[in-house]
């Protein structure tokens, strides 16, 4: 019988440091996260009963945060882009191997401005998580969706 040794101490303390991040975070936000994910480098989080989405991206070990108020967003939608497909690629290659981005785009009530938050880059993210990532792209777009005013 032979044994394997894996070596996980940094993954495992990388991801107990986001998950510490994140709650202090929150704490410093006055914020209560009822959902949150971990998308690579970067993590979203989401106050249902203050209708506040925060998003957490880290580049080059310098992280950056966006509170958003869902009070003020008006539309929520996936938007995938892609690079340029040539004739007969598709028969060689899946569609989703031509991707370059996938954000949540939030249109403002008031504004006719939008901002992508982005959830995938395939300069920075790897290909493989591509299909769980678009999982949970469709659910936050559903969560969010949830929580934004009706229109009459």
């Amino acid at each position: 019988m032979r044994t394997i040794i894996v070596p996980l101490y940094h993954y495992i303390n990388s991801k107990i440091k986001l998950f510490w991040n994140i709650d202090q975070l929150a704490k410093s936000c006055r914020l209560s996260f009822s959902k949150h994910d971990i998308l690579g480098s970067k993590i979203l989080g989401l106050d249902m009963l203050k209708r506040k989405l925060l998003y957490l991206q880290q580049n080059n070990n310098k992280p950056s945060c966006v509170v958003i108020d869902l009070k003020d967003i008006e539309s929520c939608t996936i938007k995938k882009q892609y690079s340029s497909i040539e004739a007969g690629g598709l028969e060689k290659r899946g569609l989703h191997e031509y991707i370059k981005t996938i954000s949540l785009e939030l249109g403002f009530k008031n504004d006719s401005s939008v901002i992508g938050i982005p959830l995938f880059d395939n300069k920075n993210d790897k290909i493989q998580n591509l299909p769980e990532l678009e999982a949970k792209a469709k659910g936050w777009e559903t969560y969010v969706s949830q929580l934004l005013p009706i229109k009459i």
